[in-house]
């Protein structure tokens, strides 16, 4: 599955691929053509203190970069 997370301190959601790398999805309407239209109900947030859990990756700019 997927999931979808953003931190309490950005506004930016990101897409968790392999390996606990973060991919900015980077418009709303992305989102929605990639999870449909409820795709805010997927997204998970994260505490800061677990956020360096995880790298970021190259952002997501269209369907085909997933």
């Amino acid at each position: 599955g997927s999931f979808l997370v953003k931190i309490t301190t950005d506004p930016k959601v990101y897409y968790v691929a392999p390996d606990a790398e973060l991919r900015w999805i980077t418009s709303e309407s992305l989102a929605t053509s990639l999870y449909g239209g409820y795709w805010q109900s997927m997204v998970i947030d994260i505490a800061d203190v677990f956020w360096k859990n995880y790298t970021v990756g190259e952002p997501i700019d269209e369907e085909s970069d997933v």
